[in-house]
């Protein structure tokens, strides 16, 4: 199975389900250990920026809720875009450079979702 994400990427939410699609462009920190059911490979996601981010609970109720890492919030390999490790992107003014080239405003909002991130970061 070729995976799209590696642990510490910074990546843009492409897809979501329905009645989640808020989420589709918000930029997550990827991290593992990865988890495969059915053939789908899902990773923990921590959104870079504070804003809500709109779930489903084990009941399939749907919450809005900050998500942190203890929130153990999974997303699909497949429905995301990696545009870098947080290291790499860490303290960039001017985005960075990747194996294919993003678009310059992806670079831009991911650097300014670091500096927020890293801002809010304890």
């Amino acid at each position: 199975m070729k995976l799209r994400c590696k642990d510490g990427d910074i990546a843009v939410i492409t897809w979501d389900l329905p009645d989640c699609l808020e989420n589709i462009g918000r930029l997550v920190q990827v991290r593992g250990p990865l988890k495969i059911e059915d053939k789908v490979a899902y990773w923990r996601i921590q959104p870079v920026t504070p804003q809500l981010y709109a779930f489903r609970e084990l009941d399939d109720t749907l919450a809005r809720d900050r998500v942190t890492w203890s929130s153990r919030i999974q997303h699909p390999d497949r429905w995301m875009i990696p545009i870098g490790p947080y290291e790499e992107l860490k303290g960039t003014d001017e985005g960075v450079m990747l194996d294919e080239p993003a678009p310059a405003c992806v670079a831009s909002a991911a650097s300014e979702a670091v500096r927020t991130a890293e801002e809010v970061s304890p």
